[in-house]
């Protein structure tokens, strides 16, 4: 595939900008069937994987991630502590846990230290109370149904009036607030 891909290539020229085309249609067509070789011989090693872990979910998630590209290596640890390598896990955690405890005291005793500011309280995040708002009282669906009644044709986008009108019995127990003997407390802007 790659010496029909440079023989085409070389057949490229300032004049003629598309090469040879023989050469290329060849390349084309063994690429093509090179690809479908290869995909074939994929989808048959793994289907014989995947037989052969039959049963075994283990393997079976193994021959998953090996598809996706996600394989364990096996990493040894190893970090600089003190200028020295140092191997053993034990001894790492140690570092970083007396490094990251570290980080306040150092802060503390360095000359210009960091300026602890106290908190703010969580109602100076609050706006201004609101002094005027007003009660509607419980809607049933009766009031709903008059309201739907009342509605003249053109004031609706989507739904057409009179349908809302025709369905208007079984819509307006859905559509009153105070079914469930709830009221509403809204602010006033």
């Amino acid at each position: 595939k790659n010496s029909l891909y440079k023989k085409w290539k070389k057949s490229v020229t300032k004049k003629n900008i598309f090469g040879n085309q023989a050469i290329y249609i060849a390349y084309k067509q063994f690429r093509k069937k090179l690809k479908h070789i290869i995909c074939t011989a994929k989808k048959h090693h793994y289907t014989k994987k995947f037989d052969e872990a039959q049963g075994n979910s283990k393997k079976t998630w193994q021959i998953i991630n090996e598809i996706r590209g996600k394989r364990k290596t096996p990493i040894k640890p190893s970090f600089k502590i003190d200028g020295e390598l140092v191997e053993n896990r034990r001894v790492i955690a140690n570092g970083f846990n007396s490094f990251f405890t570290s980080i306040a005291v150092k802060l503390n005793e360095s000359e210009e230290g960091i300026p602890i500011t106290p908190l703010p309280k969580f109602t100076d995040y609050m706006g201004p109370s609101v002094t005027s708002s007003m009660f509607l009282s419980k809607c049933d669906s009766v009031e709903v149904n008059n309201i739907i009644s009342e509605l003249s044709k053109g004031k609706a986008s989507d739904i057409p009036i009179c349908i809302i009108k025709h369905c208007a019995s079984i819509i307006s127990p859905i559509l009153a607030p105070g079914r469930n003997g709830h009221s509403a407390l809204i602010p006033l802007l």
